[in-house]
């Protein structure tokens, strides 16, 4: 098996294994910050491009979850914003995460926003 894929179900077992938790826990906890687990191991390893798509994916899994518990914010504006802060904090950290992929494997040219994303 490649690495990418071995990085990719792992990521994604990382993924289901907290929202199971999460959902589990319900309201009492928020576990949103533990999806920076996965997303940034694929960012790391299989780049920018398998970072954003986990973010997509986590942010989908916090709206399900948000919904299945019935979210306890005060209105929708304050609910949109919360989760839409937890998606910059993921997008930032896998642009930030991809810097220092690029810092580590080196680079052969082109710009830091497209550099993270090749494969080396």
């Amino acid at each position: 098996m490649s690495l990418r894929i071995v990085t990719l179900v792992i990521a994604l077992a990382l993924m289901g294994g907290i929202f199971i938790v999460d959902y589990a826990i319900g309201r009492q906890v928020d576990l949103w910050l533990l999806y920076l687990i996965p997303i940034g191991l694929a960012s790391f390893v299989l780049g920018a491009r398998y970072g954003y798509a986990l973010t997509l994916a986590t942010a989908l899994l916090l709206l399900a979850t948000s919904f299945l518990h019935q979210h306890a914010f005060p209105s929708l504006s304050t609910f949109l914003a919360e989760r839409g802060t937890e998606a910059t904090v993921y997008v930032v950290s896998v642009y930030i995460i991809g810097l220092v992929r690029l810092a580590v494997r080196g680079t052969h040219g082109g710009s830091p926003m497209d550099t993270p994303t090749r494969m080396h």
